[in-house]
């Protein structure tokens, strides 16, 4: 009995025990790069800049008296001189881009100028009108305009605060002066007439 379990422990002193085997890693290759992204959204416009200062007013001309004439100088182009006594010959000229308005070319023995014609205002002040005539007093008056309009300064509820021009469509009014004078503006087959009890004008409207 005692040597069979000396045997046993023998073999199993003697025995190999089994020989653990590490694991081998091995690196895989690089996977493909993703696709891009999708662009994102525009942001919004920024805010306008401000405007630009305004240009400076185009040059006229200039007549300066001299000893024995005048001395014609007009923006940037070379100055004339006409002497007294001796004649010049104006030629209008008709509008183009770089006469707008059209204007007129003229020419002495010294030389020659070119005058530009200057643009009207679209709605000149061509007349002024007392609704019922002068009173000797500070009569209220209505501005005539180039295109038949008529305007006159309105005050609300009698506080100069309110003051404006304004623009008087066809209807009958009451001036506010001493004279407190009822007129009446009408328009028919483009004449438009003002009439009151001691006044009465007409004039074409322009469309």
């Amino acid at each position: 009995m005692i040597a069979t379990l000396l045997g046993v422990l023998l073999l199993t002193a003697c025995g190999s025990p089994e020989t653990k085997r590490q694991p081998t890693i091995v690196a895989g290759q690089d996977g493909q790069d993703g696709r891009d992204g999708r662009d994102g959204k525009d942001g919004r416009d920024g805010v306008d800049g401000r405007n630009g200062q305004d240009g400076r007013d185009g040059k006229g001309c200039v007549a300066q008296p001299t000893a024995s004439g005048i001395e014609i100088q007009c923006g940037d182009s070379p100055s004339v001189h006409i002497n007294h006594g001796i004649g010049c010959t104006v030629i209008p000229l008709e509008a183009s881009p770089s006469l707008p308005a059209g204007g007129a070319k003229i020419t002495c023995v010294q030389g020659e100028v070119i005058i530009s014609n200057g643009k009207d205002a679209p709605r000149q002040v061509i007349e002024y009108l007392d609704p019922c005539g002068p009173s000797g007093g500070h009569d209220e008056i209505l501005l005539r305009l180039s295109d038949g309009t008529v305007a006159a300064l309105f005050v609300k509820n009698s506080s100069a605060l309110t003051a404006r021009l304004s623009i008087l469509k066809d209807s009958t009014y009451i001036t506010t002066d001493d004279q407190h004078c009822v007129f009446t503006l009408s328009t028919n087959d483009g004449i438009r007439t003002l009439s009151s009890s001691g006044f009465t004008t007409s004039w074409e409207v322009s469309e």
